[in-house]
């Protein structure tokens, strides 16, 4: 994640382009990127990564191993560092 940061100061400092089009194009790539990918496909990014669940995420998980969702979170799920 600190990569991520050191990345995006750099382009921000090292570039003619401002803080706000930096962000612009980041975001348009992340959504590009997110449109074209199947997380259902492998979900070999969660070995690495961990994916943040919305509620109904967490029921739907939850409901397919038969158990409520307060029994999921505190079985298979962490708190995302802030």
């Amino acid at each position: 994640m600190e990569e991520n940061f050191r990345f995006r100061d750099f382009l921000k400092h090292r570039t003619r382009l401002s803080s706000e089009a930096v962000d612009r194009l980041v975001f348009e790539i992340a959504a590009g990127i997110w449109n074209r990918t199947d997380c259902t496909a492998c979900a070999n990014c969660c070995v690495v990564l961990s994916p943040a669940l919305s509620e109904e995420d967490v029921e739907r998980l939850a409901g397919h191993l038969g158990m409520g969702g307060s029994e999921f979170k505190s079985k298979y799920l962490q708190p995302a560092e802030s």
